[in-house]
């Protein structure tokens, strides 16, 4: 039963595994529902969105202020914690049942993830996209899609140009003129 034509339960796009292959992916692909159809259902904030921004990664600093201290963290029920929920790789996850919080934040991150980042480029074709202030692209989904944090998603490249015509069509739909 529902009070609304449009329901959606969970994630507005749904991520893969974090493990290629196999029929878990091929399951959740089946699920995800078109992009164009994505942006009708949950409207992006297009308030926030600056046509003048620039690819944020485009540095050594691929997690940027999401891995720095003072940040948010989460902890799974099995006592691993991240900086991330969507983190799933064990390189990036530090048990706390054999360590504590402040050996996390101050040691463990930070070796962590500057490991990790001297070995990744992030996606070349992204750097010169027009789409880039639509795009939702993160390392961490990267990792999700491919098991490698310097992948493109072609799902949320579909997304950014469906968000695009979105904002396009608004802006068009709503101009005033005075004289």
């Amino acid at each position: 039963y529902t009070l609304s034509d449009n329901v959606r339960i969970g994630a507005s796009w749904l991520y893969l595994s974090g493990k290629p292959g196999g029929s878990k992916n091929q399951t959740i692909i089946k699920q995800r529902i078109s992009a164009a159809e994505m942006v009708r259902i949950c409207q992006p904030d297009l308030s926030c969105i600056d046509k003048s921004s620039t690819f944020n990664i485009a540095g050594k600093d691929i997690f940027g202020n999401c891995s720095k201290p003072g940040g948010n963290f989460h902890i799974d029920p099995y006592g691993d914690i991240s900086f991330c929920c969507y983190i799933t790789d064990p390189n990036l996850r530090y048990d706390l049942t054999r360590g504590t919080f402040a050996e996390y934040w101050e040691d463990f991150l930070p070796k962590a993830t500057e490991q990790i980042e001297k070995n990744v480029v992030p996606p070349v074709e992204c750097f010169n996209c027009p789409n880039q202030s639509y795009c939702s692209w993160c390392p961490a989904y990267s990792y999700l899609e491919h098991a490698r944090y310097d992948a493109k998603i072609d799902y949320l490249c579909t997304l950014s140009h469906q968000t695009e015509k979105l904002h396009k069509e608004q802006l068009r739909n709503h101009q005033r003129f005075f004289q």
